[in-house]
């Protein structure tokens, strides 16, 4: 069985990799970052980081999802411990710690990716720095949500190396009863390029009910919603490109998802770039739609239409 490295495609600038593409290693203090290979949306997993040289206050290493730019940091979507051993979600702490990591220190975490749960260790220590930790029980661990998760590691300063144990080899300390190794089955890594569009919204209410775009209309003053449109191509669907506008002009720093249609579930966000242009990868599905956020307040501005270009 194959277990993934990471990935030579999908690394900054300012980071080597060798080893095998085990290692990785930074080069410069600026922001940088990669992430694994494959990617995963089920099942129970486990590895370890061994981190060789770990210090900086955006160094870290957990998981991160397909579309947040490496030289961004750890912000939306990721799930991390950082060289002081806090647990960060979303690029928030969440008031967990599992203690300092010092040079050659091994970082442990285990993933529950069917209830989106997630748990770090220090060598053999605690659970997510708690006596009650533990990986078999779901509701112990730290809740995460998104699309599909990479391993990632990422930092802001010269000089940090961390090698990725996937289950290529002997891992050092107990796996979890019911986890495995990170192989490259039920990879979520990447797509062929899949549909283009044009993302529209409308901050100006439209009444419910009323003729317009989107096979549902749902307006109001308060949540200045444009109504719902289903994009429904030819074929499976690996990604969204397209462009953001308001009242004709693109705009830049745009909280951009994906969603299924048949259930609602998250496949993937981006935010918009100068330019108002996203692409976001979202595995294959046949029909999903797209909501437009300001970041600023999470609040939606839009469940709109992408009409195919």
């Amino acid at each position: 069985m194959a277990f993934t490295t990471w990935n030579t495609g999908d690394v900054s600038a300012n980071v080597t990799l060798s080893n095998g593409n085990l290692t990785a290693t930074t080069t410069s203090a600026s922001q940088g970052g990669v992430r694994s290979a494959c990617g995963k949306r089920t099942g129970q997993v486990y590895v370890e980081f061994t981190c060789t040289t770990f210090s900086g206050s955006s160094t870290a290493v957990g998981l991160n999802g397909p579309t947040l730019a490496l030289t961004s940091g750890w912000g939306l979507w990721s799930m991390a411990v950082n060289s002081a051993g806090t647990i960060y979600y979303n690029g928030n702490s969440t008031g967990l710690s599992i203690g300092t990591v010092t040079a050659g220190a091994k970082v442990c975490m285990a993933a529950d990716l069917d209830n989106r749960r997630a748990w770090f260790r220090l060598n053999g220590g605690n659970w997510n720095g708690s006596a009650s930790g533990d990986p078999t029980v779901p509701s112990s661990g730290t809740p995460f949500d998104v699309m599909a998760e990479y391993l990632c590691f990422g930092s802001n300063a010269s000089g940090n190396a961390v090698t990725l144990n996937a289950g290529a080899s002997a891992f050092a300390y107990t796996v979890p009863t019911g986890y495995a190794g990170w192989d490259t089955t039920d990879t979520s890594a990447p797509f062929l390029h899949g549909s283009v569009g044009r993302l529209i919204t409308q901050k100006e209410a439209t009444a419910p009910g009323s003729a317009g775009p989107g096979t549902n209309r749902n307006g109001s003053a308060t949540n200045k919603t444009a109504g719902i449109r289903f994009y429904q191509q030819a074929g499976p669907c690996a990604t969204i490109s397209g462009n953001l506008t308001e009242s004709g002009t693109p705009v830049a720093g745009r909280l951009v998802a994906v969603l299924r249609k048949r259930d609602h579930f998250l496949l993937g966000s981006a935010l918009t770039d100068s330019s108002g242009n996203f692409s976001i990868q979202c595995g294959n599905t046949d029909q999903v739609y797209v909501v437009g956020f300001d970041p600023t307040t999470y609040q939606a501005i839009v469940y709109d239409q992408v009409i195919p270009l």
